[in-house]
């Protein structure tokens, strides 16, 4: 029988009492502990959220949102039809961690130590958010509510919001939609779950890129009975073959995750007739597509297939801020009815204030300047970073030349990579010592062919910051390494 978890121990006392973090952070970390403690053992269903929201006292998409980061992680998994349960099989102790993003990483060989991620390596520059801003556009959407907004909302999403995002993706991307094709979600990551659970049924097979998105395969190991893999080249992702019918291809053609190559239009051609030859859908992951810092972008996907057989994704969390939780999904129109009735079913709806507040934010231009200051600082934080990283470090690592993104790939030079110190999880341990964010680069793949290297973020550091921790790496791989 499946245990089913009716009451945590100390459960009123889990979340808004110590202070430390927002209470999704808090809620987040209790249920983390109690699954690695033992509390909640394996198998063990957890509470339908909004039953566990009233039970904590708090908003049932910081309940959804708390799920969603356990889910990504490899703690929890989805059974459709039967709720979210505690994984039968634990992701590692390297894996415990808050990003994401380890979702993806297998287990060490004996001797590597635990890697634990402080900071995100994609985060965006928090400092130069417009909070003043923010604040007022939040409080006058508060103070000026209609009662009816107060009521459950369109179940696409905030209308004013679709159609600005619609104007937007159409000038940026060459996105060709309507606004009643745009599905407003609590971030990408529930976005994709929720095409991956309704198309599941008629497809067959996920496809993945490898290397990836770790948090990708734990969303489609719970919905799929089988997942394959398309290898990446200096284009990006490569073309599935065609006996691969009726498949979903999930893919980063703007900027590969972690690779960080943006796929040429030749290829993107080619995956487009591949997916009308078989019958395939490919759901385009355009995260970070905002930060491009040389060059105009090339066409979404979506834009030139005339969206007929591409599901387009985006996120505001590398724009404005992460804890915003909204991004997008852009359908195919065939595809609507029954993603919403998905929707329907799991009453899986973000929050309507902020969709309000992130309307101000686009309608009224703050949301464009916002995204010019972003890309000059990012661009200027990535300059500085490559700088003093060839002057400190180009010993143990090659810098993969990017204009995109948020994080640097850094490849291990030869001699590194032939050393008795070939351990990237200790690398990113070293790097988090230096008050860096990084993240191993092996961590990203899914087959045993595994690169070594690191994923450096740099956007949400100051120069001074970047200054004081680069020399600090390098004497720490030269106490590492011995050379």
């Amino acid at each position: 029988m499946v245990p089913i978890l009716e009451h945590l121990i100390d459960t009123t006392l889990m979340v808004g009492t110590d202070g430390r973090g927002t209470l999704q952070q808090q809620l987040h970390q209790h249920l983390r502990s109690a699954i690695l403690e033992g509390r909640l053992p394996a198998g063990t269903r957890l509470p339908a959220t909004r039953a566990f929201a009233l039970q904590q006292g708090v908003s049932r998409n910081t309940v959804l949102a708390a799920y969603d980061q356990l889910i990504a992680e490899g703690y929890l998994e989805t059974r459709q039809g039967a709720g979210t349960f505690v994984t039968l099989e634990l992701p590692d102790d390297f894996t415990r961690t808050s990003s994401p993003l380890l979702g993806g990483m297998q287990a060490p060989s004996e001797g590597r130590q635990p890697y634990k991620q402080i900071t995100p390596t994609g985060l965006p520059a928090t400092d130069a958010f417009p909070m003043d801003v923010w604040a007022r556009l939040n409080s006058s959407v508060w103070r000026h509510a209609d009662q009816s907004l107060l009521h459950y909302d369109d179940p696409l999403g905030y209308a004013p919001l679709r159609e600005a995002i619609t104007s937007y993706l159409s000038t940026s991307r060459s996105v060709r939609a309507s606004a009643d094709q745009i599905l407003i979600v609590s971030g990408l990551q529930q976005g994709m779950k929720l095409i991956v659970d309704t198309l599941m049924t008629e497809r067959d097979t996920i496809i993945l890129e490898d290397p990836g998105y770790g948090g990708l395969l734990r969303t489609a190991k719970a919905c799929s009975p089988k997942i394959d893999y398309i290898a990446i080249d200096s284009s990006g992702a490569c073309v599935p073959a065609e006996d691969q019918k009726n498949s979903l291809l999930i893919i980063t053609p703007s900027h590969q995750y972690p690779l960080g190559m943006a796929m040429p239009t030749a290829r993107r051609l080619e995956l487009i007739k591949w997916a009308r030859a078989t019958d395939s859908l490919i759901l385009e992951d355009d995260h970070d597509s905002e930060f491009r810092y040389a060059g105009r972008p090339l066409s979404s996907l979506q834009g030139i297939s005339n969206g007929e057989h591409v599901i387009y994704g985006g996120s505001f969390s590398k724009a404005t801020f992460p804890a915003l939780r909204l991004g997008y999904l852009v359908l195919p129109q065939h595809l609507v009815g029954p993603i919403l009735k998905r929707r329907e079913a799991t009453d899986s709806f973000p929050s309507i204030m902020p969709q309000l507040a992130l309307t101000k934010f686009i309608s009224e231009g703050h949301f464009a300047r916002h995204l010019r200051r972003l890309r000059k600082i990012h661009n200027a934080r990535q300059k500085h970073y490559r700088v003093l990283f060839a002057q400190h470090l180009e010993q143990y690592f090659k810098l993969m030349p990017s204009d995109l993104g948020l994080h640097i790939v850094a490849r291990a030079s030869k001699r590194l990579a032939s050393s008795t110190s070939t351990n990237d999880i200790k690398w990113a341990n070293l790097a988090q010592r230096a008050g860096l964010s990084a993240y191993p680069l092996s961590g990203n793949y899914r087959t045993e062919n595994r690169e070594q290297g690191m994923l450096l973020g740099f956007a949400n550091y100051t120069e001074a910051e970047v200054t004081r921790g680069l020399p600090k790496l390098a004497r720490y791989m030269l106490e590492e390494t011995g050379f």
